[in-house]
Formats: C-alpha cells, sequence, structure tokens
C-alpha cells in the first residue's frame, strides 16, 4: 500500500513554535521505519509553518513570503532526510524545483521507480506557486 504522511512545520516543532524538535524528528523516523517494515511504500510532505507563514507575514509581497515558505520548506525536508538515513532508510528529497545538493525536480516516473524499489520520498517545495500551501500538494 502506498501511504502520504503530511507533517506540518508546526508538528515538527513538537509545540515549541519554531525551528523542529529533534525528539518528533526521531519519532517521524521510527514511524516510517515501521511502515516500510511493513511493506508501504512512503511518501512525505512536510510544511514550514514553523519557520515562515506567507500568509501572515506583513509588509513582504504575498508572492515572495509564499516563496520564502517554499524555500523554507527544504529546510524541514533536509532535517526529516538527515534522521531518515541515520536509520537505514533509503530516502529522497523532490521538489518543485531544483536545488542542487539539496532537492531534484520532481519526476514522476522517477519517483514511482524509487517508492517501488524502497524507498521514501520527501517532497517538498509545495506546489511550487504562491498562495497554495503544503495541504494542497498532498
Amino acid at each position: 500500500m502506498r501511504v502520504l504522511l503530511k507533517i506540518s512545520g508546526e508538528a515538527l516543532s513538537g509545540g515549541k513554535g519554531f525551528g523542529f524538535d529533534e525528539q518528533m524528528l526521531h519519532r517521524v523516523a521510527e514511524i516510517v521505519k515501521e511502515l516500510i517494515h511493513n511493506k508501504h511504500q512512503v511518501g512525505i510532505v512536510v510544511g514550514a509553518g514553523n519557520f515562515i507563514r506567507g500568509a501572515e507575514v506583513k509588509n513582504i509581497d504575498r508572492c515572495i513570503a509564499d516563496n520564502m515558505g517554499m524555500l523554507a520548506i527544504n529546510i524541514n525536508a533536509l532535517a526529516l532526510f538527515d534522521y531518515l538515513q541515520k536509520k537505514g532508510i533509503k530516502s529522497r528529497n523532490l521538489n518543485s524545483f531544483a536545488i542542487d545538493g539539496v532537492a531534484d525536480r520532481f519526476n514522476k516516473p522517477k519517483a514511482e521507480k524509487f517508492l517501488d524499489n524502497g524507498g521514501v520520498i520527501i517532497f517538498g517545495g509545495g506546489t511550487g506557486n504562491p498562495f497554495f500551501t503544503t495541504d494542497t500538494a498532498g
């Protein structure tokens, strides 16, 4: 079975409201490990509300603020990627836009092949369009 997890930035902060909580990242990695062990294919959509919410930023153009949010998502994606790797879980950051050394641009056939081979995909950058939350991407 293919499973898509949506993890908000707020959840990754572990209730601190900002940044990420290492215990929460560890917990998410353990859940993913269990899903993989039970033969599920796992995709993860992360948010970035623990760093920025484009709709709530004042005095910055909304499109620019949303772009800031799409970039911030990659902070959470990288942190989660690291925790999954440390647990021996093959994972890959795919994004709505490429960031050299951080995330490849999403490609459906490659993503499906990676999932079919037991890898976990972390989806970053939302839809790549302003005015849409990561909930839309999930």
